[in-house]
């Protein structure tokens, strides 16, 4: 397991010595540090967190109003220097506390608590969220229902949050699944990866240039990345030649 971490803390050298930490932990995968919850809110938007390590007391905007403002947070482990902050990051379900000035030890004991909780959250989704993937359907879990979604009318999916949006011409659903599962989950032979927010389905292309690709009255950004292997995936296997 390797869990994508973030810092935020507004304190340099605390926030030097938790990037340490984090080194020193092999589950851990530190994929951004930040001075600043606003700094880091663009950050969380887009790409997949697992857990942020957040400073209670700073400037602006302090840790706990952060967490209280995110919509499908991460798993939050709070740092501060008063000890009486926990009562009310607990409120917020946060996964551990720390009290500054903390040791390897405790650092190590709240990641492996974090492992725990992560590995429970994964049992909790069984049955997937794709229940059955083939060529023509596949399910996504809406509530307390199973909602089923005809594969070629799916246009693209879309990164938000911490969750999915799949767009049809006629409707938008929302999973609450990471972009890279579904991309795991779905036929690879109609549905490619084109942007680090997007996958589309590539049946339904209606045209391609440099930046974009057009589908239906939708624009979707082509990262350059994944430009040539969308080329000679789609385009040159398809293309009426001299």
């Amino acid at each position: 397991m390797s869990i994508r971490t973030i810092i935020i803390d507004d304190d340099a050298i605390w926030r030097d010595l938790t990037t340490e930490f984090v080194k020193m932990n092999t589950l851990l995968d530190l994929v951004g540090t930040f001075d600043s919850a606003i700094a880091a809110y663009p950050f969380l938007m887009k790409e997949k967190v697992d857990l942020v390590l957040l400073d209670v007391e700073m400037p602006q905007l302090d840790g706990l109003k952060f967490a209280k403002s995110l919509t499908h947070p991460p798993l939050i482990v709070f740092i501060t220097s008063h000890a009486e902050s926990a009562v009310e990051g607990f409120e917020v379900a946060a996964t551990d506390f720390l009290v500054k000035p903390f040791t390897f030890e405790r650092f190590f004991k709240m990641t492996e608590r974090v492992r725990q909780t992560l590995a429970a959250n994964t049992e909790s989704l069984s049955p997937p969220q794709y229940e059955s993937i083939n060529d023509n359907y596949f399910f996504i879990r809406s509530n307390n229902s199973f909602v089923k979604i005809n594969t070629n009318e799916v246009l693209f999916i879309k990164a938000m949050e911490n969750f999915i949006q799949i767009v049809t011409p006629q409707q938008k659903y929302t999973a609450l699944i990471p972009l890279s599962t579904a991309e795991e989950q779905l036929p690879s032979d109609k549905f490619m990866r084109v942007h680090r927010s997007y996958i589309v389905n590539a049946q339904n292309i209606s045209v391609m240039n440099k930046d974009h690709i057009i589908m239906d009255e939708f624009n979707i950004p082509i990262s350059e990345q994944y430009r040539e292997n969308i080329l000679k995936t789609i385009i040159e296997s398809n293309l009426l030649k001299k």
